[in-house]
């Protein structure tokens, strides 16, 4: 029994202040963890909504590719063929159909650039 343990004296409740101490330093404690445990939730869901849409990627790629060829078709047929009334208005249509396929390409290839967990090239 080379071990003593001394026994304390008086009252058994701690003073305010070390008891105000130890609370704020649980609560302190209390937010670090929840602060990395949302984080890690964060984290799951974007990587979770990164693996979707990664795998949407090539049908909505293909979509988008023949909205502009058919676009980039429709702006060389209607300037080059067609003749009749309305010819500004569909030349404008079709160059703003083509460009917001392109645009909605573009910025969907950076949003999975940003989502994504590591860096990485889409091909």
């Amino acid at each position: 029994m080379g071990t003593v343990v001394p026994f304390r004296r008086g009252d058994p409740r701690p003073d305010k202040a070390t008891a105000q101490a130890s609370r704020s330093q649980a609560a302190e404690r209390a937010k670090a963890v929840m602060k990395t445990a949302g984080l890690g939730v964060l984290g799951v869901l974007r990587y979770a909504v990164f693996l979707v849409l990664l795998t949407l990627r090539r049908p909505l790629r293909a979509l988008l590719g023949l909205g502009t060829a058919g676009g980039m078709l429709a702006l060389a047929m209607i300037a080059l063929g067609f003749t009749g009334h309305g010819k500004s208005e569909l030349l404008w249509a079709a160059g703003l159909g083509t460009a917001a396929c392109v645009a909605v390409s573009w910025f969907y290839d950076v949003l999975l650039l940003r989502l994504s967990p590591q860096p990485i090239i889409l091909t």
